[in-house]
């Protein structure tokens, strides 16, 4: 074997850990955007050679295992552009995949717009909840927070009921539906810890919380 074909041989291994290894998403996104694969079979993908004009990866399902051909169109001259090659073809499998192109990786502490919704719709929530005791007179919630206005107490008194399901049923929605479907998008992973801990913000900060959910 020459020197050319010992350095070619040995940067074909780089390649090839350094994807397995740090980029397995990636393989896996080729797979279902360049050659169809179902999401589950392309999930163990695995690189096992790479050549100018193709990537060769392995996939199981059901215990049996088959090679996928991944081209690379236009081939490239060498293997010395695999790195921008690559990274151009991930950036177009994520979003032909429908998914962003920048990642949100880790949980951003709440904004100042975040907490003051927080902050007014719990107060809020709270009269709600608790009308007898919030908004009787001479009760201090009611003096601090309706400066003791009869009026105020007896409008709230009346639509607690459709007070408490704007609030609650805002931040479910907020909490649920808009942080899955925008966290997914932006291909977010992490344990049950932080998920939690995005709901529950989501869950205080209303509509609010919809901007965290972006790359800034």
């Amino acid at each position: 074997m020459s020197a050319s074909s010992k350095d070619v041989s040995a940067m074909k291994d780089r390649i090839i850990q350094h994807m397995n290894k740090d980029h397995q998403d990636s393989l896996v996104d080729y797979l279902r955007f360049y050659a169809s694969v179902p999401a589950r079979e392309a999930s163990t993908a695995q690189l096992v050679d790479i050549s100018n004009d193709g990537m060769t990866c392995t996939v199981t399902r059901g215990g049996s295992s088959r090679s996928v051909v991944v081209p690379i169109s236009p081939p490239m001259d060498s293997l010395m552009q695999a790195r921008e090659r690559l990274v151009a073809m991930a950036f177009e499998a994520m979003e032909g995949l429908g998914r962003s192109r920048w990642r949100v990786e880790s949980y951003p502490m709440p904004s100042i717009l975040g907490v003051f919704y927080g902050t007014v719709a719990a107060t809020i929530l709270t009269l709600a909840l608790f009308p007898n005791e919030m908004l009787r007179p001479g009760a201090k919630a009611r003096q601090i927070v309706l400066f003791d206005s009869e009026n105020a107490a007896r409008w709230f008194y009346t639509y607690q009921r459709e007070i408490r399901s704007a609030i609650m049923g805002v931040a479910v929605y907020t909490a649920v539906m808009p942080m899955r479907r925008r966290l997914q998008k932006h291909s977010y992973k992490a344990g049950w810890g932080q998920w939690l801990t995005w709901f529950t913000t989501a869950l205080f900060e209303g509509p609010a919380a919809i901007d965290m959910q972006d790359p800034r």
